[in-house]
């Protein structure tokens, strides 16, 4: 497979465009190599040079060209369903072994009109610019590893069930080339925790939950930056916890290379199942 693109719309439906494929034939998606950062400087007044204050990674626009050559009213209506004004999607890009998807909101589509070969036109606004991988990486640093096997003989005396597993602090390695990612940590109680954290070593940056945790309850902490957030799940019923946040803590964001965290309590921390989990975000394809 040379490069295949694919959008999956709102509801589902999708359309895919590549080389020697049909009924859509791409000519060319630009602008998915690379980011653009805009530069917050201001010049000096009194002293040689400039004053850098900050960069901000600008939004992605997406231009695929493409091209079709028959059944031209059922393919532009086809197209059309897929990319409705202003709806929002995904688009995934295929080469070889290497799939990363981005999401977009759909800026325009044009379709010629006259002609065997027909040229379309599609614009796809990504707020945010960075590609990811579909698949979430998982780190579990405490819970509970499953013995049960079958055949199981109920006659022996003495044998778990389940045998505990904990780590005290785990190394996460982010491959990508995106910096400043969220993360998702889930913390699962087994038992009373009182005023769970967890840290990250290298910002030294630390979220502290000023509550306690009954047998069976969920704290999920999400630190994405459109979702900053820490939702309490407490027999069935989940709700924003924001407000047991210690005013100290920091939603801790990880950067390209070894990530370090720990957890605990003020009590209960060996009751506490932990697990961090992430996208890998790419800068570009």
């Amino acid at each position: 497979m040379d490069k295949l693109i694919t959008c999956i719309n709102s509801r589902g439906e999708s359309v895919s465009f590549g080389y020697d494929f049909e009924p859509f034939f791409l000519l060319s998606c630009d602008n998915i190599m690379g980011v653009i950062s805009k530069l917050n400087i201001s010049d000096n007044t009194t002293i040689d040079g400039a004053t850098y204050h900050g960069a901000t990674v600008q939004k992605r626009n997406i231009i695929i060209t493409a091209q079709m050559y028959n059944n031209y009213t059922k393919h532009r209506e086809l197209l059309y369903r897929v990319f409705r004004n202003k709806d929002h999607g995904v688009f995934t890009y295929s080469d070889n072994s290497k799939v990363k998807s981005i999401d977009y909101i759909v800026e325009s589509i044009e379709i010629g009109e006259k002609g065997i070969v027909r040229n379309i036109i599609i614009s796809l606004i990504c707020p945010s610019p960075f590609f990811y991988d579909l698949n979430k990486n998982q780190n579990i640093m405490s819970g509970w590893a499953g013995l049960f096997e079958f055949p199981y003989e109920f006659s022996e005396t003495g044998k778990s069930f389940a045998k505990r597993f904990a780590s005290e602090s785990i190394q996460i390695l982010d491959e990508g080339t995106a910096i400043g990612i969220g993360v998702t940590i889930i913390i699962n109680a087994d038992g009373p925790i009182s005023n769970p954290f967890i840290s990250l070593v290298e910002t030294e940056q630390t979220i502290l939950i000023n509550t306690t945790l009954n047998y069976g309850d969920k704290l999920i902490i999400t630190t994405d930056t459109n979702n900053k957030n820490v939702v309490l799940v407490r027999d069935g019923y989940s709700e924003i916890a924001n407000e047991y946040l210690d005013v100290q803590s920091e939603f801790m964001m990880i950067s390209p290379g070894y990530n370090t965290f720990f957890y605990g309590a003020d009590s209960g921390a060996d009751f506490m199942s932990v697990n961090i989990s992430y996208r890998q975000f790419y800068v570009g394809v």
